[in-house]
């Protein structure tokens, strides 16, 4: 397969970075969502959110942005929902936005 531009290179990277293995080799998609909360203040909170929305089962990538105070979240929607994402970043003490 030849790529003719980065902009196609990267979003076939993105595509199967949403692709996940299963236990009997079947292909899982995972699903990914960005959350906006009302403050990320450091470097140290970034690192708390990563840290406790990693440890739900089904979380694949937590990429939170002190400058967007946002936290992208990737993960398998047979394991974990949007919901308790943002029921476990209100417990940690960030607040979702909306």
């Amino acid at each position: 397969m030849t790529f003719h531009s980065p902009g196609r290179f990267t979003l076939v990277l993105g595509l199967l970075h949403l692709l996940q293995m299963g236990q009997d080799g079947e292909v899982i998609e995972m699903a990914s969502t960005t959350i906006v909360v009302k403050e990320i203040h450091c470097g140290s909170c970034e690192h708390t959110i990563r840290t406790a929305l990693g440890y739900l089962d089904g979380v694949r990538a937590v990429k939170p942005d002190q400058a967007r105070n946002d936290v992208r979240v990737t993960y398998d929607e047979t394991k974990v929902d949007e919901a308790a994402l943002r029921r476990r970043l209100a417990e940690i003490g960030y607040e979702p936005a909306d």
